[in-house]
């Protein structure tokens, strides 16, 4: 029973997190407009079904996760939404000609890929963790179904690059091509020097001595969410796209020099706990001069998740301090 409501929640309810944090997906749609959780389902929660699946066979551990998420990111915005190669703009930004090359909006991709691999994947699958300790170190599903996972995924994308852009031209199979290698290099990386196994993923590791060491990750995730927003706007507030290159860059060795050290799956959770409460506020903000009930919406999910953490944060350092 605990492994079926786990896989539920992957499958019916983690796209939300992405859809409503980014304002694609306004929450009030999701209670007016049922078909939004076929859609959800298919787009998002086959493919963690999948990346669960891989992630505890192979023994996986957040930072690899991580890297599977940056493959989803070029699947999910070059082959489902089109964004990175269509030519209307994205997300209320005009990303065209801000590092583009043959057509692919690389200034684009470096901003939404690694937000997917955050928000998409890798922050559903540790709360689902979270929510489902029991349920989420071994696998659900046996060979056969892990099989037809792949079927199911490969079928989809199929799908996906079938139907036109949002600007209702046609994509050419070059760029199929292309975010299936980028997505193929990812996942080897991932994968890569690892072996099968039906064991725990990760380790848990309490070595919190205060509340400080415990809200570092979170902290850096709120950094990190800080940055993203920066890019957001990097193309229209005339940042050149060397120094917008280099902010990712540099974001990307932040998170892995910082995170070198990490060993538990709980650490990862606060770092994109944090990265998620801050996107929401600013998000939140965003809508309450826009949409005021999608903005207070935001907003009381980014408090009902910040009281969820100063209650995680306290029960670890009570455990540790005993």
């Amino acid at each position: 029973m605990q492994n079926k409501k786990a896989i539920l929640f992957l499958f019916l309810f983690a796209w939300a997190f992405p859809e409503v944090l980014s304002g694609n997906t306004s929450p009030i749609l999701l209670i007016a407009k049922p078909s939004a959780w076929f859609f959800g389902a298919m787009a998002y929660g086959i493919p963690l079904l999948f990346l669960h699946e891989l992630s505890v066979r192979y023994n996986l551990t957040p930072r690899r996760i991580l890297t599977l998420g940056l493959a989803y990111g070029f699947l999910n915005e070059g082959i489902l939404a089109k964004t990175l190669t269509n030519t209307t703009n994205c997300c209320g930004v005009d990303f065209h000609g801000y590092g583009t090359i043959f057509g692919f909006h690389l200034g684009l991709a470096l901003m939404l890929v690694p937000w997917h691999a955050i928000f998409s994947v890798l922050f559903p699958l540790l709360l689902m963790t979270a929510i489902f300790p029991a349920s989420s170190g071994k696998p659900w599903f046996g060979q056969r179904g892990l099989n037809i996972l792949k079927i199911l995924v490969s079928l989809l994308w199929l799908a996906y690059f079938a139907f036109p852009n949002i600007d209702r031209t046609r994509p050419a199979i070059g760029y199929f091509i292309l975010y299936s290698l980028l997505a193929a290099v990812f996942f080897w990386l991932a994968l890569r020097g690892t072996k099968k196994a039906h064991t725990s993923p990760v380790a848990e590791n309490k070595n919190l001595s205060n509340s400080f060491a415990a809200c570092h990750p979170a902290s850096l995730g709120a950094v990190v969410a800080v940055l993203m927003i920066f890019t957001y706007s990097a193309h229209t507030s005339g940042l050149p796209f060397a120094l917008y290159g280099m902010l990712i860059v540099f974001a990307a060795w932040l998170v892995a020099h910082t995170a070198r050290h990490w060993k538990a799956r709980p650490e990862w959770f606060r770092f994109t706990l944090g990265a998620y409460i801050t996107f929401s506020l600013f998000m939140g903000t965003i809508f309450m001069f826009q949409n005021p009930a999608n903005g207070l919406i935001q907003m009381a999910v980014a408090a009902i998740a910040s009281i969820w953490f100063a209650h995680l944060l306290k029960k670890e350092v009570d455990e540790v301090s005993l």
